[in-house]
């Protein structure tokens, strides 16, 4: 079997960041790389954060923009800073 690795494929950029896999209770299983989570359908948890700024005028929210070069969302609106295990 070969791997698809054009433009559309979900394997077309790596994210070279391990993602571990685990059972319930922390039973370690495999790491895959993180660009393959969404795709092979593995439920997984994140953490984000977002920045607000008080000013005399008022609260005032950072919303930043994803990279376009990102493989999921590209582009679209994001949080300041966000992780995923």
């Amino acid at each position: 079997m070969e791997l698809k690795t054009d433009d559309k494929s979900a394997f077309s950029r790596w994210a070279d960041e391990l993602f571990p896999i685990l059972r319930s209770h922390d039973e370690y299983i495999l790491d895959i790389d993180n660009a393959g989570i969404d795709t092979f359908g593995i439920a997984n948890f994140s953490c984000h954060l977002a920045g607000y700024v008080k000013k005399d005028s008022g609260i005032t929210c950072w919303v930043p923009r994803r990279a376009r070069t990102k493989m999921s969302f590209p582009g679209m609106l994001d949080n300041a800073v966000g992780g995923s295990r």
